[in-house]
């Protein structure tokens, strides 16, 4: 960091104004800055640091976290997130978490050079653990609490009561700061599972850097905070992104030219291609147990950085300067604070759940109670809620164990329908006003929880809110997401739509349920031509309605019996019981897919075939509108409708939960919340 500055302040009585006088070295060049600040809170061991942030453009340019203490961290976050995540997200659904991260998924984004005053009593080298905005912890979904009477040192208490040894929400977070990534990241260098691990491990011990955690913009400047121990001074520059991972990109396929020359011609210069990845990391890490065939020598951490700074030193493009965009870019200070809004009132009603419940079925800890009304951060909406529905999910994340990092009192409810009520800051597409719906399942996560759909309003983030069909209404709309999101993306893993594909086959194992009639509705808009599937004897014309063309009983046969071997092009297996993958192995055609929905001890085969595809579908990423999208089309389209069998009141979602655990659902349970 800079640490060449002289710092004078005084006060009077209370701290209303403090006049900061700073004189620092920066690139040789003196600058003095004077800042006014009436309520930030100071560090309490004033210093120096320059940090870099990687932010999407539709977000503030302010800091968050994934912030780093020099170039070298923010290369080494860049390398993981762009080239290492995407990879992961490929070869196994099981790296989900990473899949949706908006730095992985999105070319639109800055780096932000920012200086910062901070605490100098921070260690170099400690564990995340930074606090969000709403004053809990990202990492472990726990409030933010003073470690020590001083209250100079922070960390996060992660539910250290918990009874489960192996639950990794069980060890605390370490104190906000910088962390060494080499210490942190190469450790698994002997013990990482996939392949992808040893490249992210690899490159930590090439390039190092360092790791440092910050808070939202804006929780300075409360002064009812006393977790603040640094504060934002200036913006030395803010540069596309692109701009300065290209630099690192030309030199890596300069060194490594005979390598990205062997990939396809539309790969060579594509790096989310599996070719093109390889190549980086076999260029960069040269010979050496990952790449013991290669000829490269690899490429020093030195030289990488070099490029990669080379973005932040000049604007001229043929030294690998990249133009400031700062003043073009950045927010009034006050915008983390700004939303476009409704009136709306100070508090709401919403389904909370008291407490973990011992025993599936316990639903005495739900009760109606009164929270105060969010308020959208940056990239959020506010919505009006509507409508939503009961899941499994919904009732089975309640039961103490269930290795969710949730937190309680918890407000219920995945589904939502309903009209936004107010905008965050650096929000583009959603309007006040705009009808929508969403599955909530991104925002429960990073919030532990909170907010649930079973309430007035609820919050979400922008990307994971799509415009709501046209043609249909509010309660139908508020049962779909979870479930037409599930077996659309299930079914996109097998290849759907499949176009060009002549009498095609397909079996989902349980019709009549949520993700079964939506699953064999997709079948047929997506064009199958056959489409099996089993159901009890009063849900037949239900499934053929909603276009099975074979509905077996399941009470008389299994569907799998029913159908002769090497008929089935995809088994869809939503319902998850153990042993159906191996009785669908001799089913499928060679060149089938067997794709599982886990939840009821199903597995995949144990014998597979090695002419047909297995995969583990995992949990749902309900992050891309996109998605949401797609299912509109075919709403208005006319191939994909709701069917609820039941709506209930907010105040009856425990009888709505309990027809739930009973099985035999037709289509759908609503909840009307408005």
């Amino acid at each position: 960091g800079l640490d060449c500055m002289s710092l004078k302040w005084s006060c009077s009585g209370q701290v209303r104004q403090v006049q900061v006088f700073l004189m620092w070295c920066q690139r040789g060049l003196l600058v003095a800055l004077t800042a006014t600040a009436v309520t930030a809170e100071r560090p309490a061991n004033p210093s120096n640091l320059t940090v870099i942030g990687l932010r999407p453009t539709n977000l503030s340019s302010s800091l968050v976290n994934k912030d780093t203490a020099d170039f070298a961290g923010d290369l080494f976050f860049w390398i993981t997130d762009r080239l290492v995540a995407p990879y992961a997200c490929r070869i196994s659904r099981n790296q989900w978490w990473a899949c949706k991260e908006q730095t992985t998924l999105t070319h639109d984004s800055v780096y932000t050079q920012t200086v910062l005053e901070v605490d100098g009593n921070w260690p170099t080298k400690t564990a995340l653990g930074n606090c969000s905005f709403n004053g809990t912890s990202l990492t472990c979904f726990a409030p933010c609490n003073p470690e020590d009477s001083s209250g100079t040192e922070w960390k996060c208490q992660c539910r250290t009561a918990t009874s489960n040894p192996h639950d990794p929400f069980t060890q605390p977070c370490d104190i906000v700061g910088a962390e060494t990534l080499r210490v942190r990241y190469e450790a698994c260098a002997d013990g990482c599972h996939y392949v992808n691990d040893h490249w992210k491990s690899a490159i930590a011990q090439r390039i190092g850097g360092m790791w440092y955690s910050t808070t939202a913009e804006g929780h300075c400047d409360d002064p009812a905070s006393v977790s603040c121990r640094w504060r934002e001074m200036e913006k030395l520059k803010i540069v596309n992104a692109t701009c300065a991972n290209d630099n690192v990109l030309r030199l890596v396929r300069q060194r490594g030219a005979d390598c990205f020359a062997s990939c396809p011609p539309d790969e060579r210069n594509n790096e989310t291609s599996d070719c093109a990845t390889i190549c980086f990391f076999e260029t960069v890490l040269g010979n050496g147990p990952l790449f013991p065939n290669t000829t490269a020598s690899g490429i020093s951490g030195a030289d990488m950085v070099a490029a990669f700074q080379a973005a932040f030193d000049s604007e001229d493009p043929a030294q690998g300067g990249c133009k400031d965009l700062t003043e073009v870019t950045i927010p009034p200070k006050d915008t983390a604070a700004v939303a476009t809004t409704v009136q709306l009132p100070s508090s709401m009603s919403a389904l909370r759940c008291s407490r973990a419940v011992q025993k599936e079925g316990d639903f005495s800890t739900l009760a109606i109670g009164t929270i105060p009304v969010p308020h959208p951060g940056l990239g959020e909406v506010l919505i009006n809620v509507s409508s939503s529905s009961v899941n499994p999910v919904d009732w089975k994340v309640l039961l103490a164990g269930s290795g969710l990092p949730i937190r309680f009192p918890h407000t219920l409810g995945f589904d939502v329908a309903g009209t936004i009520a107010a905008v965050g800051p650096g929000t583009k597409r959603l309007h006040v006003g705009d009808e929508i719906w969403a599955d909530l399942g991104e925002v429960w996560i990073a919030r532990g929880g909170e907010i649930g759909s079973y309430a007035q309003y609820a919050l979400a983030n922008e990307e994971q809110v799509g415009l709501k069909p046209k043609t249909m209404s509010m309660t139908d709309a508020g049962t779909l997401p979870l479930v037409g999101m599930t077996s659309l993306q299930a079914l996109r893993e097998t290849g759907a739509p499949w176009n060009g594909k002549q009498n095609l086959t397909v079996l989902v194992t349980a019709g009549a349920g949520g993700t079964g009639f939506v699953g064999l509705q997709l079948a047929r808009a997506y064009g199958a031509v056959n489409i099996i599937t089993a159901a009890g004897p009063t849900q037949i014309d239900f499934c053929k309605k909603m276009g099975a063309t074979e509905v077996i009983d399941y009470t008389k046969q299994e569907a799998l019996d029913f159908v002769p071997n090497n008929s089935v092009d995809i088994v869809y297996d939503n319902y998850g019981a153990p042993g159906t993958a191996d009785k669908a192995m001799p089913k499928l055609k060679t060149g089938g897919v067997f794709i599982l929905l886990p939840g009821k001890g199903g597995d995949l085969s144990k014998h597979p075939r090695s002419d047909v595809k297995q995969i583990n579908y995992g949990l749902l990423d309900p992050s891309h509108y996109t998605d949401l999208d797609a299912l509109a089309v075919l709403v208005d389209a006319g191939h994909l409708v709701a069917h609820v069998q039941q709506v209930f009141p907010l105040t009856a979602v425990a009888a709505a939960f309990n027809i739930s655990m009973g099985g035999g659902v037709v289509g759908k349970l609503g909840i009307m919340v408005q």
